[in-house]
Order: structure tokens, then sequence, then C-alpha cells
């Protein structure tokens, strides 16, 4: 079994009117199911600076495509642990960019009834919700934010901290009683950019019993030459600062502009996999490559 905790491959679908059984983006069904058992996050991608509508009618549109297509190609939709099928291809519906809530709690009853289980609080614009990691002034959770953060908590969701303020950051933590994700960011000590998480952040997500996916965009791997090498260093370091348990693969396959060398999508899973086991064992590997954030995808999930 493989986690991948973030794609934005169904807002290029969508984009583009392309097929998800076969495209030349970096996910399709032909390439996935020769998996035969996987968990791919799909995430409903929000940038308010190309749309015409609402961010709530754009996020929609994505999830009728995520509906479609996996009702299509039998790919199970999973709105909790319990539904995850063994030996089959899961599915799991996220949202980057709360701003398709539009600062309202009823939006978010609306999204869980529909099956978003995992939402990126912010993507590179402030919101209703928090600042974003590329706001000048950086500040943190709103008080709606910090209403937010008590309700996704009560309904199971999936807090995801990657492109939040440093100030959000720190206040949702504050707040959370469930264990949450960065689902595609890498090592700031590693690679000096700013989409990464300081030692003193990933710290702070292994107290809470949450998990880092490292994310395979070069730009947040390498400042120099990359290859999949590099992320088996941002496992490491993650690992090296006793996070054995909180680190995962969060791929940004579809929201990125460079993969490493000799990457080219979801079929170079394979080598990369195989490398985790190489390098630290079944046991550990197993955390990595899945475990992990099942974990944390049962821990938000109990008492539903």
């Amino acid at each position: 079994m493989i986690f991948d905790a973030h794609s934005d491959t169904m807002y290029e679908v969508m984009k583009q009117g392309c097929s998800f059984r076969k495209n030349n983006l970096h996910i399709d069904m032909e390439r996935l199911e020769k998996f035969g058992e996987y968990i791919q996050v799909f995430a409903a991608f929000v940038d308010t600076d190309e749309i015409t509508c609402t961010p709530k009618e754009h996020v929609d549109k994505i999830i009728s495509v995520y509906m479609e297509e996996t009702e299509k190609n039998g790919i199970n939709r999973c709105k909790n642990a319990n539904e995850i099928q063994e030996g089959k291809i899961n599915s799991i519906l996220s949202i980057e960019g709360g701003e398709a809530l539009m600062g309202s709690l009823e939006n978010l009853e609306e999204y869980a009834e529909k099956g978003v289980k995992i939402i990126t609080l912010t993507w590179n614009h402030n919101n209703e919700i928090s600042h974003s990691i590329t706001s000048d002034k950086g500040l943190g959770l709103t008080a709606f934010g910090k209403k937010l953060v008590k309700e996704m908590n009560k309904k199971g969701i999936i807090i995801d901290l990657s492109h939040i303020s440093v100030q959000g950051f720190w206040d949702t933590l504050a707040i959370t009683e469930k264990p949450v994700i960065a689902s595609h960011s890498c090592v700031k000590s590693l690679c000096n950019h700013p989409r990464n998480l300081e030692d003193e952040q990933i710290k702070a997500i292994i107290k809470n019993r949450g998990v880092i996916g490292v994310n395979f965009y070069a730009d947040f791997l390498s400042e120099e030459n990359c290859t999949t090498d590099k992320i088996l260093e941002h496992i490491d370091y993650i690992i090296a600062s006793g996070g054995e348990e909180n680190v995962g693969l969060g791929s940004d396959f579809d929201g990125m502009e460079r993969l490493p060398e000799g990457m080219t999508g979801i079929e170079s899973m394979k080598n990369l996999t195989e490398a985790i086991y190489k390098k630290y064992g079944k046991e550990v590997g197993e955390k990595i490559v899945f475990g992990n954030f099942l974990r944390v995808l049962k821990e938000n999930s109990a008492n539903l």
C-alpha cells in the first residue's frame, strides 16, 4: 500500500477537460491501477487570482469532476479510515484553500457531508481563516479560523497546515485537540524556501502526533541539482528529529513545475518506495509509505 497525502490532479482534469482514465498528467488511472493498492488524496484547489466565480463554486466544480471520475474508474471513495478497502485503489477528498468555505461553518458542514476529509487552511493567499506563508504581515488565525479549527476537530476533518503563515501554524496547534498534517511540505534547514518547515515547527508536529508529507517539488527539496535522493534526505532529517512516526509522502503531483531528476509521475512511486524499504527496512518503511498518515486518518475518524 502507498498513501500519498496530496495531489492536484482532479483540478487539472477539470481545468484541461481531459480524462482521468488516461492523460499526460502526473497521475491517471491506467498508471494508478498498476499498483493494485493505493490511497490517493485528491485536492480541490482554488487560486482566487485565476477564477471568475466564487471560491465555493470553483471548488464545487472540481468536486463534481472528482465524483464523476472516481465513479467511472471504480475508485473507492473514503470518508473515514474504516472505509479504506485493502487491495483496492482508494481516494480521499481534500480542499486546498479554505477560502472555499467563504467564512461559513455551514459550508464546512456541507463539505463534510460530501466527504471532504482534509482542508488545507490556506493556499498562497490570505483568507477568512488565516494569513498564508506568502503574506507580508504574516498574521495568524482569525476569530472565524479559531472556531473552524474546533469544528474540524469535532467533524473529524484533518487540519492541513501546508501554506499557512507561521503565526497561523502556532495558533492552530494551540487550539487543536487532534493530530494535524502538513500534507506537502519539506525541511527548511535543508532547503531555504518559505514554504518549508522550520525545525521548531517539525518538532511541534511530532509532539502533536501529526505527520509531514515530504513534497516532491524540486524547488522545495534542493537549492541545487535535485534527484530523488533529496526526498530521502528530507525524510532522514524528520526521522532524526524524532519523527519516525511523523513523516510520510505528499507528492504534490500535478501541482508543481519541476520534479526531481528521474521522476516523471506516479509511475516513479515504485522506485521511490523500494528505495525507502531498502534504506529503512520493512517496519519503518511501512510507517513512511503509508502507516503514519493512516494513523492520523484513524485518529481523526475516531468517535464519529
